[in-house]
């Protein structure tokens, strides 16, 4: 009934669902809801609608995780030019799509891109998050293993002495919980 009518709310809980089961490893699990997702959400809200781009992000996530790396690069550039046209884009949302752009680039043996990309991901994270919110960690880290794939050793060695600091702040002091792999 209700709730077969209302597809902003049936995307978001797919959404949810999906970051559940990839939180589990399940990729099939989560790649199948963020698809159903995108499928009903895309057609009625639109490709730049809040829920349908925190899908999107989810389904790069995805990708990156089973490898599929043409298809990653290729949602993420559409991403970047949604979200740049987009001004309700949630801020986590910004931001974990600019962790994947610092992942793919890594991966790709882009350092300069990457670590260009880390700093913004760090600078988006200070703008648009609060300052004890988990993603500040894993930005603050993503400078300190880009700059070091760079040899900045010392930029690589302050942030990521920044990103020990937060997250003992963030987490608690012996309970180191960032992610970022």
């Amino acid at each position: 009934g209700e709730f077969v009518s209302q597809p902003a709310l049936r995307v978001e809980l797919l959404v949810t669902l999906a970051n559940g089961l990839a939180g589990l490893s399940d990729y099939d699990g989560a790649e199948s809801a963020l698809r159903q997702a995108l499928d009903e959400g895309v057609p009625v809200l639109g490709r730049r609608h809040a829920l349908v781009l925190s899908a999107r992000v989810g389904m790069a996530n995805v990708l990156r995780f089973r490898g599929r790396v043409p298809e990653m690069q290729a949602e993420l550039d559409a991403l970047r030019a949604d979200m740049a046209a987009t001004p309700d884009v949630a801020a986590a949302d910004r931001v974990e799509m600019m962790e994947n752009v610092v992942h793919l680039a890594v991966n790709q043996g882009r350092y300069a891109d990457a670590e260009a990309a880390a700093r913004e991901v760090s600078a988006l994270s200070t703008r648009h998050c609060d300052r004890r919110h988990p993603r500040r960690v894993t930005a603050l880290m993503l400078v300190g293993l880009t700059a070091s794939y760079n040899g900045d050793h010392e930029r690589s060695l302050q942030a990521s002495a920044e990103a020990a600091a937060l997250a003992k702040d963030v987490f608690g002091a012996g309970r180191p919980h960032a992610r970022v792999f």
